[in-house]
Order: C-alpha cells, then sequence, then structure tokens
C-alpha cells in the first residue's frame, strides 16, 4: 500500500510517498479503506515538528480522515465491515488503508449506509 511519509521535520518537500505493509486489524482495531482525509494547521505544523505530538520522524501523518470498514478485529461490535466512519486525530490518514485502536463514540461518526 502506498502512503506519505515524513523522514525529518521541515516544509512540504519532506512528504515522501513510500510503500509500506498493509494493515492488518488487531484486538480492538478496526481496519479502514480511507476514502477522503483532510490536511489541516495541525499537519503543517506536524509536518514542522512544531506541534505537541508531533513525535519523532519517520511517521506517517494525518490528523482526520474518512472511509469505509474493510474488515474489524476480535472484539470489536460498534461497526461493522462496510460501514461509513470518519475520525479526527485518528493519526496516519495519509494512507489508503488504516487499522486504528478503538476511539470514544464523540470520536467515531458512523453511517448505517455503505459508500457504492
Amino acid at each position: 500500500m502506498r502512503a506519505v511519509r515524513i523522514d525529518s521535520f521541515g516544509g512540504p518537500e519532506v512528504l515522501v510517498p513510500v510503500d509500506v505493509p498493509d494493515p492488518v486489524p488487531g484486538p480492538g482495531e478496526v481496519l479502514v479503506r480511507i476514502v477522503a482525509a483532510g490536511v489541516n494547521r495541525a499537519d503543517a505544523l506536524l509536518r514542522a515538528g512544531l506541534y505537541h505530538r508531533a513525535g519523532r520522524p519517520p511517521f506517517v501523518p494525518g490528523v482526520e480522515a474518512a472511509g469505509v470498514v474493510v474488515e474489524v478485529g476480535e472484539g470489536v461490535t460498534d461497526v461493522a465491515p462496510g460501514q461509513r466512519v470518519m475520525a479526527l486525530d485518528g493519526g496516519k490518514s495519509s494512507v489508503s488503508m488504516l487499522s486504528w485502536p478503538p476511539c470514544p463514540p464523540v470520536t467515531w461518526s458512523c453511517s448505517p449506509t455503505p459508500w457504492t
């Protein structure tokens, strides 16, 4: 799968497209096919190393994303494959597939019908 990775802090030139292994949802995680991802001020600060949760490179950035649940890990009962979801502060939303740990209900917005 393709992802955008930051190998060092800096300007837009540090955003590097890379191939990464396909994620597999573990217990309590949800695998989501990302359909749309937002880019906002937090992402720009993260890229520059000025965001309080930046961590250390290399990492895959991303704060918000929307997509379709592909698979759920053991113990997940509040969402199902085919369901549309979005998350804020999901992290790593610059990938095409994402395995997220459980999120508080206020973070997830779910739609009962899948996108076609």
